[in-house]
């Protein structure tokens, strides 16, 4: 309700319309996409809010420099009135930015191009992937009981309900924020009384916090190439392959040994005779190809596939590391 009663003030300020309704049955498409487009980059913007803070972060800074003598002075609660900085427009950029993102995500949801999205929240000990793995499976058994009971006893009486009528709810929220003008860069405006006046930019923070697992992963994704081009200490187990069914009393039966024999070949035969009909003639191995056959590869070869600085010789023999999965790290 919030961001829908602000657009009204926020169109205001840019359009300069005294009467919205008005002014929605006489703008044009192209003249309300041109002042949304102004209204974001001059109210709901990040980059604004990015100005202002750091303006007042200067200043703050200086100050603390001014009363270095003073261990325990405080800026915030200095009487002089800052001359930077505005917490309370900085604040309502954020939300109605964070809005819009949310208001996105509903549509894709609802559109059903979202991906696939498991949201968990748990406290205190339960905080684990262990209680989500227990927990997961019976959720779907919650939901039939929960039917079950509804049919049975003849109480299910639905999730909707009619949409109350917000319309003098909206027209206060208005009058509230014109009357404090929220929408109004008003130097040195801070908010006293809390613990920390200043709204987190939760897409800033998140990127910031995304620097540490990104490089743990792609250094335990490297680790796990290098491991992938060892070549193995001994020979690869060879899945035994099904053999032939042989009956017990013919393998019981003894083998005979059959004696050397010498088989002597006359010097005029040739392999390019003639051979008999339904025979092809056999392949001749030559010396060069039985040679390439017994050359070992070339060890330089092998180790130009490591890059010298990131190759570790210990860790081909150990152990295969299990990556944490621990749900505070997400």
């Amino acid at each position: 309700m919030c961001c829908k009663g602000s657009l009204p003030v926020c169109l205001h300020e840019v359009s300069c319309a005294e009467d919205f309704d008005e002014y929605i049955g006489n703008v044009s498409f192209d003249e309300l996409r041109a002042d949304i487009s102004r209204t974001y980059d001059l109210l709901w913007s990040p980059r604004v809010v990015t100005v202002l803070r750091g303006a007042r972060a200067d200043e703050l800074a200086e100050r603390v420099r001014a009363h270095a003598d003073e261990p325990e002075y405080d800026p915030l609660a200095d009487p002089e009135k800052l001359k930077t900085g505005d917490m309370v427009f900085e604040n309502m950029a954020l939300l109605l930015r964070d809005a819009l993102i949310a208001r996105e995500f509903t549509d894709a949801i609802k559109g059903g191009y979202s991906g696939r999205i498991d949201v968990y929240k748990a406290q205190g000990s339960n905080a684990s992937w262990h209680w989500l793995k227990i927990v997961s499976p019976c959720i779907s058994l919650f939901r039939k009981i929960a039917l079950q009971i509804n049919a049975r006893f003849g109480a299910r009486l639905g999730n909707k309900h009619s949409t109350p009528g917000l319309e003098r709810d909206m027209a206060s929220l208005q009058s509230s924020m014109r009357a404090n003008t929220v929408f109004q860069k008003t130097p040195g405006r801070i908010l006293r009384g809390v613990k920390n006046g200043e709204v987190p930019n939760v897409i800033a923070a998140g990127l910031k916090q995304l620097h540490g697992p990104l490089a743990e992963y792609n250094k335990m994704f490297s680790r796990l190439q290098r491991r992938r081009r060892e070549t193995p200490l001994g020979p690869l187990e060879v899945a035994p392959s099904a053999a032939p069914a042989v009956d017990a009393a013919q393998s019981a039966q003894p083998v005979p040994e059959i004696p050397d024999a010498t088989v002597t070949v006359p010097s005029d035969t040739s392999l390019s005779g003639e051979l008999p009909e339904g025979r092809s003639q056999p392949a001749v191995v030559g010396e060069s190809t039985m040679d390439a056959d017994l050359e070992e590869p070339d060890e330089e070869d092998y180790w130009r596939a490591f890059e010298d600085d990131d190759y570790e010789p210990y860790l081909m023999f150990a152990e295969e590391e299990t990556i944490p999965l621990d749900i505070c790290d997400y």
